[in-house]
C-alpha cells in the first residue's frame, strides 16, 4: 500500500466526496408512486379447486372393477396373476412359517445351558498283569458331571 501525500491526494479524495454527495442528494429527490388499494380478494366459493373432490357417492367397486375399463390386456393380465394366486390360508401358513424361521435364527443369539452327567463302575481282573494282592479289590466307581454355559 502507497500512502499518498500532498496536493493530489486531497484533490483525489474531494472528487470523490463530491461524487457520493451528488448521488445522495438526487437520490433523496426521488419520489415514490402514490399508495393505491389492494385488489379485492376471492371468495374461496368461487376458485375451482376447493370443489376438486366433490363427486357423487359411488357404489363399491366390483370383485370384477377391470372390466369397466374394456381393455383385454388388462383383462389378460389380471387373469394371468389370479391363477398363480393363493388363498389368504396358503399365504398365512406361508407366513407363519416364515416368522418361525425367523425365530429359530434369532435363538441362536441367545444363551444357552447344557448340562451332562455319566456315571460307571468297572473291576479289573486279578488274574492280569499284577499279582492278586496288588491289583485294586471291589468295584471302584466314577463319576463326570459337566455344565456348558454358552
Amino acid at each position: 500500500m502507497v500512502l499518498e501525500f500532498g496536493m493530489e491526494s486531497l484533490v483525489k479524495k474531494r472528487g470523490g466526496m463530491a461524487v457520493l454527495t451528488a448521488a445522495l442528494l438526487l437520490g433523496g429527490c426521488a419520489t415514490l408512486p402514490q399508495k393505491s388499494a389492494l385488489p379485492a380478494r376471492a371468495a374461496v366459493e368461487s376458485i375451482a379447486s376447493v370443489n376438486s373432490f366433490a363427486a357423487p357417492d359411488a357404489a363399491w367397486p366390483s370383485d370384477h372393477w377391470w372390466e369397466d375399463f374394456g381393455d383385454a390386456q388388462l383383462s389378460g393380465l389380471i387373469a394371468e396373476g389370479l391363477v398363480g394366486a393363493t388363498d389368504l390360508r396358503v399365504a398365512e401358513a406361508r407366513f407363519a412359517r416364515a416368522q418361525a424361521l425367523v425365530g429359530e435364527t434369532r435363538s441362536r443369539l441367545l444363551p444357552s445351558l447344557n448340562a451332562n452327567a455319566e456315571a460307571g463302575a468297572t473291576k479289573q481282573s486279578y488274574n492280569y498283569l499284577f499279582p492278586r494282592e496288588f491289583a485294586p479289590q471291589g468295584w471302584p466307581d466314577y463319576g463326570v458331571a459337566t455344565l456348558r454355559l454358552d
